[in-house]
């Protein structure tokens, strides 16, 4: 799964957390979190006030698996492959 983070993400109550929740809980894939305003992500937790709190819980429970890239074309193809 990719989810675009931006400033605004964690802000929904209804699809976000219900596909990251799916995602993790039930389908257990690993999630690609790619976020709008970075242009390089080198410390994931320094973003963690971007995280809607479905994904934070998965995160800091051990539940999820996440790579973190921009949301730029490259870091996301060589996320996905």
């Amino acid at each position: 799964m990719i989810l675009i983070v931006s400033d605004i993400t964690k802000y929904d109550t209804d699809w976000v957390p219900f596909e990251i929740e799916y995602a993790i809980d039930t389908c257990d894939i690993p999630i690609i979190v790619a976020y709008t305003d970075c242009s390089s992500i080198l410390n994931p937790n320094l973003l963690s006030g971007l995280w809607p709190n479905a994904l934070k819980q998965r995160i800091l429970n051990g539940k999820a698996s996440c790579i973190h890239v921009p949301f730029k074309k490259e870091p996301l193809k060589d996320a996905v492959s």
